[in-house]
């Protein structure tokens, strides 16, 4: 988290590519992130970005997009299904093996040919534009992954009244959007203050 520069000085330098992305590790928090160091990692990946660009090379966040509308992460929405070691197909990357949730399960083999379930699809599409109630007066609402893939609105019913809005993941991406937001406007004057309007 501290040494986002010289990871993209390292990158740079070995790889030469014509992108970076750079995410926090998923289940943040469970490792010991706390809500108090998504100031530093935001603070560091910006110093991050910006030795990026002094080469052209943009280093990018996919958690929170302010020119872009957009939601989580979940493949319903881009019609991309994962294939699991047992045949199954599922709509999340995050499900992976043998106990996939059943929930994420569109397509498998049957009758010795490949089925996809497109009911399945339309129903998590339509379930996920939901959003939890934590997030709908958020200014980063339609900006953000929201809690995805951490806390899926389809995996856990307590999504939909639990705060998580000051969770790591949660400031990281609000940070990150005001950040972007202050640079566009080409200005850091009222930093502090559009912070506490937002409350992160």
């Amino acid at each position: 988290m501290r040494l986002q520069e010289e990871l993209v000085d390292y990158i740079m330098k070995t790889m030469q590519p014509d992108e970076i992305r750079f995410e926090p590790v998923y289940r943040s928090e469970e490792l010991g992130f706390s809500p108090d160091d998504a100031a530093v990692y935001v603070d560091q990946y910006f110093k991050a970005r910006s030795l990026a660009a002094t080469k052209g090379i943009p280093l990018r966040f996919t958690g929170s997009r302010p020119g872009e509308v957009h939601g989580p992460y979940c493949n319903v929405y881009r019609n991309v299904i994962n294939l699991l070691p047992d045949g199954r197909a599922t709509a999340c990357f995050a499900q992976t093996g043998e106990k996939s949730d059943i929930c994420f399960v569109i397509g498998a083999y049957r009758d010795e040919k490949y089925s996809v379930d497109f009911e399945k699809i339309s129903s998590l599409r339509q379930a996920l534009s939901r959003r939890p109630n934590i997030c709908r007066f958020c200014f980063n609402n339609y900006h953000c992954v929201g809690l995805c893939p951490d806390n899926c609105v389809l995996d856990h019913e307590q999504v939909g009244t639990a705060d998580y809005s000051r969770s790591f993941r949660c400031r990281v991406q609000k940070l990150t959007a005001v950040k972007q937001i202050l640079e566009r406007a080409g200005t850091s004057a009222g930093n502090t203050v559009l912070a506490r309007f937002i409350d992160i």
